[in-house]
């Protein structure tokens, strides 16, 4: 019947449906139906109103989708209406800011562009734009591009004084410390981290001290030095305070890592799964595929293969939809070393390679050392001694560029170790199997100190 109707018609209906709807009481109830019949009755101007208040209702229910749609329409009730140009960009900014969270990367970048050029001339702003463009190459593990993006925002703030420009330089060399992070360079993160902190402290600027707070302990961590890492309970509180629940979820899942490292699995599931359920509770399926990853790699240490490779697979699945390069090279180096496990050794060499070619193209070192030491352990298990203890030695060197091979190390001494005792070399052996018990009693790794013991 609707389709019957002529063009002039509809617009007339839908017109009397949106007058009748909007004279009752507390029309922002109905915003999502009155968005549908303005817009449909070209009346631009109401619908850009009903359209905005309908997205952010559905953005409060984490109805992140619905969002996103009702975002969409309310750009388009805007131009067509002739909004502003600052209203036009706040739109297309929420806009960019949901389709990041549901890992639709290429239209958040799209949106956060659109924002940007309406808001031109506006360098706080425009800085701000600057990192959220930066995020998309970050979270596709395009390293060196998402600092380019920073750098960028960074000197559209060169010359400006105030709070605004101090607070904005925080979140700018936060962020810039978040990639470094990424890129397995811990020691430059931590000088960035002391300079966001710094910053954040005069700006009064809570979020980006509480996440350089929890990037910080993330940083020490990385490098061995656990007892260091006092911020993340400090980050938490803040989070708590301003009521950012995102944020609370990424500190219990870091807070399960923290305590997976130390040995402490039951307590690290626990973690994880809090953090886990908190982004699905806001609809952030991306980010939720960290924690269900991380339960696997627990699952898998334990023995319970299949119920790891489970997990992989789900996280791997949800990551391939989103193109989270990261995430994909992630998944797929867990189910390598579960597949080396599983004695699936074939399998395991070429996912493992899989791994390091996806973690090589977003430049993360130290976790292609990990993908080295965990295809070095393939060959041990394998069988093949001199193809580990070659890989282990270069995996090694390259560590000692880096100034350390972080949680990877212990291990690629101990199969360094081993591959000297399956070739006889007991000396040697012994003296690298010491080494690796070394670094894993600084780690504080139970788990790795365990296995060393055993090797020895």
């Amino acid at each position: 019947a609707y389709e019957g109707l002529a063009y002039r018609r509809r617009q007339a209906l839908h017109a009397r449906a949106a007058n009748a709807i909007a004279s009752g009481e507390r029309p922002e109830e109905r915003a999502e139906l009155l968005s549908l019949h303005f817009h449909h009755a070209g009346m631009f101007d109401r619908s850009l109103v009903f359209s905005a208040i309908a997205a952010d209702r559905a953005l409060e229910k984490f109805a992140l989708v619905e969002a996103a749609a009702f975002y969409l329409r309310a750009i388009e009730a805007a131009r067509r209406a002739q909004a502003s140009a600052r209203e036009i960009a706040r739109l297309s900014e929420a806009l960019g800011d949901v389709q990041e969270r549901i890992g639709r990367y290429g239209e958040a970048n799209a949106a956060y562009r659109t924002a940007r050029r309406a808001l031109t001339g506006d360098a706080i702003a425009e800085a701000r734009l600057l990192l959220k463009q930066a995020w998309i190459p970050e979270r596709s593990g395009r390293y060196p591009d998402a600092l380019r993006w920073i750098r960028r925002g960074q000197r559209a703030l060169e010359g400006l004084d105030g709070v605004e420009a101090t607070r904005m330089r925080a979140h700018l060399s936060v962020w810039y410390a978040a990639v470094r992070q990424g890129q397995g360079r811990s020691r430059e993160a931590i000088r960035w981290c002391r300079e966001a902190i710094e910053q954040a402290q005069a700006a009064d600027e809570l979020d980006a001290l509480a996440h350089a707070y929890f990037l910080l302990d993330w940083a020490y961590v990385d490098l061995g030095r656990a007892a260091e890492a006092n911020y993340s309970n400090l980050a938490l509180a803040i989070y708590e305070r301003v009521g950012n629940l995102g944020r609370q979820a990424t500190i219990w899942n870091n807070l399960g890592a923290f305590a997976y490292w130390g040995g402490r699995w039951q307590e690290a599931l626990e973690l994880y799964e809090k953090g886990r359920q908190l982004r699905l509770r806001l609809g952030d399926v991306v980010d939720a595929a960290m924690g269900t990853n991380n339960i696997g790699e627990i699952l898998s240490d334990q023995g319970r293969h299949q119920e790891a490779e489970e997990h992989f697979r789900e996280a791997l699945r949800v990551w391939r939809a989103a193109r989270f390069t990261q995430g994909v090279a992630f998944a797929l180096g867990n189910l390598g070393r579960n597949a080396s496990r599983m004695r699936r050794f074939g399998e395991a060499e070429e996912v493992l390679r899989q791994a390091r070619v996806e973690f090589g193209h977003i430049g993360a070192e130290a976790e292609i050392l990990e993908m080295g030491a965990r295809l070095a352990e393939t060959y041990l298990h394998e069988g093949r001694p001199a193809e580990a203890l070659r890989l282990s030695d270069d995996a090694l060197r390259r560590a000692h560029v880096l100034g350390g091979a972080g949680a990877a190390e212990p291990a690629l001494m101990r199969i360094r170790g081993s591959a000297l005792l399956r070739s006889g070399d007991l000396d040697g052996a012994s003296v690298a199997l010491l080494q690796s018990l070394e670094l894993a009693q600084q780690r504080e790794s139970d788990y790795d100190r365990a296995l060393t013991l055993n090797a020895l």
